[in-house]
Parts: structure tokens; C-alpha cells; sequence
């Protein structure tokens, strides 16, 4: 029989968690600090909640299952309206949202004229989510398109404006396009005011294809 049988086992042993219960005291100390985190960020921007919190791109090296649950945890406690991802291919949503619960608000990806999106649209609207559509002008590519230049014609608007009403005018489909100009920020807010005839979407969804701007090495496997 071993010497130390019946003996209580050293305090260092007893202090330190193994197995499944160190992998679960791990993952509490570090959505501790996510939410220690977030406090910090609040009191910088000076307000108390955000409207809307994302996980920029996936990462492979962090377990989605505990991000999605740190994001969770602020969301209940009032510190973000809603919550979503960006950058996720229609399996990493349906990951998300069937295999791990979350209840997502959008997903922000590249999204175009001269790029298709319709099977992470199918998959986005059936968990109704919607597609926040960034480069939506891709990079600079559309203002002088000439198939969205003659549409523009027929509206008194340019290929960018027509580029951008295209998005909007899809089921939950929004967009972001940025600019450094004061004047081309206007004009992008500029396109409540008119609508895409059904001859002009089609026009213009006939130009959809892989023509991707964004796609670092550490990207997903995207959708095809």
C-alpha cells in the first residue's frame, strides 16, 4: 500500500483543477477578463452600451463557442443592443446559430455588384439575419462601370448610387460605403429617393461574379 494511502493529497494538488475542470476554470477566468474588458472600452467611448458588438473576422486559434458566449453574457447584461459577426462563411453562421445557440443579429461581409453572395443570403435570411454589405462599391471599381452608368442615366444617378440601391433594394440587405469625401458621402446617402425597375435589378444581378477585394491569408473558406 502506497505511504501516503488515506492521507489527504498535497495542497498544490488540490489547488490545481485538471482535465475538463481546468479547461472550464480557464474558460471562466477569460470571460471574466472579456467582461473586465469591456468595461474599459464603455468608459472610453463614454456610454454605457454599445448597439451593436462584432467579432471582426474568425479565428480558428480561438474557440468560437466561448467568444459567442463572452458576447452573449455582455448582451444580456445590457452592455450591447445586439450582437454579430462579420467576415462568416454560411457554414461558420450555421455553426453559430445551430450548433451553438447564438442569436445573431447580422453578419458584415464583402458584397457587391461584381461579387455573389446568394448562398450566404439563403442561409443568412432563413436564420433571419441580415447582410451588412462593406466595399460595396468594390474598392473603387463600380463608379465607372458602364452597365451601371446606363442604368443611372434613365434616374438622373451615378453607377455608384445605382451599385448601392441595388443592395438595399434586396431583402435584408444593408450597406456601408465609406469615403474620405464630404461631397461623395453625400451623394451616397442619396439613394432613398429613387427605385431599381425590375428590368434594371435583373440587369445588374446578370454582372454578379467572384470578384473578391478583400480575401487576406487568414480569411475563411468562402462560400463558392
Amino acid at each position: 500500500m502506497p505511504s501516503n494511502a488515506g492521507r489527504a493529497p498535497p495542497r498544490a494538488w488540490l489547488s490545481r483543477p485538471r482535465g475538463r475542470a481546468a479547461a472550464v476554470a480557464a474558460t471562466d477566468e477569460r470571460l471574466k477578463s472579456h467582461f473586465n474588458r469591456s468595461s474599459v472600452s464603455l468608459r472610453r467611448l463614454k456610454t454605457d452600451y454599445v448597439d451593436l458588438l462584432l467579432i471582426h473576422w474568425p479565428n480558428g486559434a480561438v474557440p468560437l463557442a466561448e467568444t459567442l458566449k463572452a458576447m452573449e453574457g455582455l448582451r444580456q447584461d445590457g452592455r450591447a443592443r445586439v450582437i454579430g459577426v462579420s467576415n462568416f462563411s454560411s457554414a461558420l453562421v450555421k455553426q453559430a446559430v445551430e450548433e451553438l445557440g447564438a442569436t445573431l443579429f447580422c453578419n458584415q461581409v464583402e458584397y457587391h455588384v461584381l461579387l455573389s453572395q446568394k448562398r450566404l443570403l439563403d442561409t443568412m435570411r432563413a436564420k433571419g439575419m441580415i447582410l451588412t454589405a462593406y466595399s460595396p462599391l468594390a474598392q473603387g471599381r463600380l463608379p465607372g462601370h458602364s452597365t451601371l452608368q446606363g442604368v443611372g442615366r434613365k434616374y438622373g444617378k451615378t453607377a455608384a448610387q445605382v451599385a448601392l440601391r441595388w443592395l438595399i433594394g434586396q431583402d435584408k440587405v444593408a450597406a456601408i460605403p465609406r469615403s474620405t469625401s464630404e461631397a461623395r458621402a453625400k451623394a451616397n446617402l442619396e439613394v432613398f429617393d429613387f427605385e431599381l425597375a425590375p428590368e434594371d435589378m435583373a440587369a445588374i444581378d446578370a454582372l454578379q461574379g467572384n470578384t473578391r477585394t478583400i480575401n487576406p491569408t487568414w480569411a475563411p473558406e468562402w462560400d463558392k
